[in-house]
């Protein structure tokens, strides 16, 4: 099962140039069974960094080089990488010409007794995402028993804003699995690499 995870990293702000000229020359070419990784600046000070990997064997087995490559920005950093992950139980692809511009990270608590009914719903959401002009995919990770995340990218800002509409009705489709607010964390893919 394909799985993810999602790393915080908190960064001084005035050092952000210097930090991406390292970020920028950091080797993904040897990650055996990456098959995407975004970084999205969600605040002035923090990064969302999205990896999706073929499955948790994968994930493990390049864990050391994650930490390496995260060792190359520790200078710049204010605090230690906050890392989730999980199996990627859903996703949807949307038209897969876009280049991703913008991402929104929402994380959310569900209630683990309605898992499966939680699964069953999202399979009947497709529809709703197919409607979103400028969206390129979403993914849902369990990333503990009672927390899911959520990483959808767009073409671009403007494309994220108008799909909010959809999104809301699948938000409140899932309101029944649903026992916390909704924390949402969102910003420009300002480093990627694709190997789908």
């Amino acid at each position: 099962m394909p799985f993810g995870r999602i790393t915080r990293v908190t960064f001084d702000p005035s050092r952000y140039d210097d930090m991406m000229a390292v970020a920028i020359n950091i080797d993904f070419s040897g990650w055996s069974g990456l098959r995407a990784l975004n970084v999205t600046r969600i605040a002035e000070d923090r990064l969302g960094i999205a990896a999706g990997y073929n499955d948790k064997a994968a994930a493990d087995a390049n864990a050391e080089k994650a930490r390496a490559a995260l060792g190359t920005m520790a200078e710049f950093m204010t605090e230690a990488p906050f890392v989730r992950e999980g199996e990627i139980f859903w996703g949807f692809e949307g038209d897969q010409s876009l280049v991703p511009g913008y991402a929104r990270h929402v994380f959310v608590d569900i209630d683990p007794a309605k898992y499966d009914a939680l699964l069953s719903y999202c399979d009947t959401t497709t529809e709703k995402f197919n409607s979103v002009p400028g969206l390129r995919s979403v993914r849902l990770a369990r990333i503990f028993e009672n927390r899911i995340a959520s990483v959808a990218f767009y073409d671009n800002k403007a494309s994220a804003d108008a799909g909010q509409v959809n999104m809301r009705a699948v938000m409140e489709g899932m309101a029944e699995f649903v026992t916390g607010e909704y924390n949402i964390r969102e910003g420009e893919v300002i480093l990627r690499h694709d190997y789908r």
